[in-house]
């Protein structure tokens, strides 16, 4: 036992404990002290990987120090485990612990140490070690190449004049900082610089676990694919990956790093280590990668990585309204396609019920599977439950709508298609027949106006006339007449009155807007077009607006924004809700007011907050 060596301090460099011992123990000789802590006399080790650490564990007046203690908290061999195959970091620690040459380490390592030229401290550990344990020492991750800020104090480390080598044994003191060169204070962004510090020193004292490299390009899959630069068929996108960490770190700090990254270029080490035959790069290299994804180390080693499943496990909902099986997880055939444009997945799910829909994905969020985006196919349960709803239980399309979850428009037409399909059915006959007569009666009792005027009266009769019984239509509708073109004398009598008219109509707006704010006691928004629909120059104010400057102004400074409109909404009902002493509450507000949490304004929360 060698009575001077003591038990390394929390971090410390390998370098910096047979430093201590060489300064306590006052050999006049470094190969005095080599041949006492190694038994051989010129030793050479590594500073950042050294060997014969069995012989010098020997040695320590401390059980508790192994080899494997030795390897673990004063090399850097636990920033390289992760990153490097299991069985390759096995064979680094019996090469470290056995008496082995420094090229033979090197091999095994695949040559991607890299090194400071000279030793690094804090000068706030410093002062922080001297006051704690009596003297100070070089902390090991202040050495790492890529390490340029203090982690725990967020300063620029300082450089010593004591080059990273072996050959001399220099403990920390006093002397070595009053030479220090601050060689780090003029560069810019030193938070990246800090973000990289803070990682290297997580990983060298917390020990994560070693990832074979297929897990850690599958770890970073899974985050490419949340982060949306991996599509659904695993292919990154390093076009657009690149340029962005090269806009995030700027090229001198990648410089710095010796990680440089250029777009146009079809290798580069982030490539390299995604590829399928991949060599291990530098760790420093991958806490780039690691950060650049919003990723600390902690949280990238309990990662939990997943195949790429855009809408998750199945089975997966059936969202036919008229099956029995509906919302009930029944589906078993999603087939993935991707958009070529955004890159995103969709899914095609086909049920046994012959409901066919598509969704836009990926999903993320429990609400998204109870969502479609089209439905290629109703199937024939969905069609047979429609036309029996109508025909044999006569149900309207109103009460249909909201068991088919789909608006009354749509769904008259799919059943009117179906009816088509079918159009040998006493239905079909019937209601052509109905349409014909209703629009017949309507050609007499209005023979002036035109088949534009007649459809404002009768749209509903008309669209059904025109989708399926188009011919007769056109056959039974008034002729178009040739619109009249003012002769010069029409003209000048029309323009002489333009500004008569646009006063009268600029009289009408107020009532008009009077009128329209509640129109059958309740708010209506307040539009052009609602007010243009009441008023004796409906036409003149569609075509001729640069006639009316009056007219114009005048509309412009009373119609509504939607949010106008819902604020003015909401206002009427907490003001009915005070007249009936309902009771307030923020549900049954919004529930009035037709108003959804998303479309509310700070004023409109405010506004409910003052009543509630």
């Amino acid at each position: 036992m060698l009575p001077m060596i003591k038990t390394p301090y929390p971090d410390e460099l390998f370098y910096s404990v047979i430093s201590r011992y060489h300064n306590w123990s006052r050999n006049r000789l470094r190969d005095e002290s080599m041949e006492k802590l190694f038994g051989k006399k010129n030793f050479s080790p590594l500073a950042g990987f050294p060997s014969r650490l069995s012989i010098l564990a020997s040695r320590i007046n401390d059980d508790m120090i192994t080899p494997i203690y030795l390897v673990n908290h004063t090399t850097f061999f636990p920033l390289f485990r992760p990153f490097i195959q299991n069985e390759r970091a096995n064979r680094l620690e019996t090469l470290m612990s056995n008496n082995v040459q420094s090229n033979q380490i090197q091999t095994t390592m695949g040559h991607i140490e890299k090194r400071k030229k000279y030793l690094y401290f804090c000068p706030k550990c410093f002062d922080e070690d001297k006051v704690g344990f009596g003297e100070a020492y070089w902390h090991r991750t202040h050495q790492v190449f890529g390490v340029n800020v203090c982690p725990k104090h967020n300063v620029w480390l300082i450089e010593s004049t004591i080059k990273h080598s072996t050959e001399k044994l220099v403990p920390l003191s006093r002397k070595i900082v009053d030479k220090g060169k601050d060689v780090f204070n003029s560069k810019p962004n030193k938070h990246l610089y800090y973000l990289i510090s803070t990682g290297v020193h997580w990983i060298l004292n917390n020990h994560p676990p070693t990832l074979d490299l297929e897990d850690i390009k599958s770890h970073y899959k899974t985050i490419l694919q949340e982060t949306n630069f991996m599509n659904y068929q695993e292919k990154i996108r390093f076009k657009e990956l690149i340029p962005k960490i090269i806009e995030f770190f700027g090229e001198e700090f990648l410089m710095d790093m010796e990680s440089n990254l250029d777009p146009k270029q079809r290798s580069s080490w982030i490539r390299g280590i995604f590829k399928k035959h991949v060599k291990p790069v530098h760790p420093i290299k991958h806490l780039i990668l690691i950060s650049f994804l919003k990723y600390t180390p902690k949280d990238y080693f309990e990662l939990r990585p997943t195949s790429f499943k855009p809408f998750g496990e199945g089975p997966w909902l059936c969202l036919n309204p008229a099956a029995q099986h509906y919302l009930q997880p029944v589906i078993r055939d999603c087939r993935i396609k991707g958009n070529e444009k955004t890159g995103k997945p969709g899914g095609i799910f086909h049920c046994s019920c012959g409901f066919i829909y598509t969704r836009n994905g990926p999903d993320k969020t429990q609400s998204d599977k109870y969502r479609y985006s089209y439905v290629k196919s109703f199937g024939r349960v969905w069609e047979q439950k429609l036309m029996d709803s109508r025909l044999i239980e006569n149900k309207s399309f109103r009460k249909l709508a909201k068991e088919f979850k789909m608006d009354r428009e749509t769904l008259s037409k799919h059943f009117n298609r179906l009816v088509i399909q079918n159009n040998s059915t006493d239905e079909f006959q019937f209601q052509k027949e109905n349409y014909r007569k209703e629009w017949f009666n309507l050609l007499t009792k209005f023979p002036e106006k035109t088949q534009t005027e007649l459809r404002g009266i009768a749209n509903a009769i008309f669209k059904w006339l025109y989708r399926n019984d188009k011919e007769w239509l056109t056959l039974h509708s008034p002729i178009k007449k040739r619109s009249h073109v003012p002769n010069n004398s029409d003209a000048s009598l029309i323009a002489k009155d333009w500004n008569i008219t646009d006063m009268e109509i600029v009289s009408q707006i107020p009532n008009i807007v009077k009128s329209i704010a509640l129109e059958n006691g309740k708010p209506k928004r307040i539009t052009a077009t609602a007010i243009s629909d009441r008023l004796r120059y409906k036409q003149f104010l569609s075509r001729n607006k640069h006639h009316l400057p009056k007219t114009k102004k005048c509309l412009e400074s009373v119609i509504e924004n939607t949010e106008q409109f819902r604020i003015r909404r909401l206002m009427w009902v907490l003001m009915k809700m005070e007249e009936n002493n309902e009771k307030f509450a923020k549900s049954k507000i919004l529930a009035k007011a037709s108003l959804k949490n998303q479309q509310l304004t700070k004023e409109m929360e405010e506004l409910i907050e003052s009543h509630l």
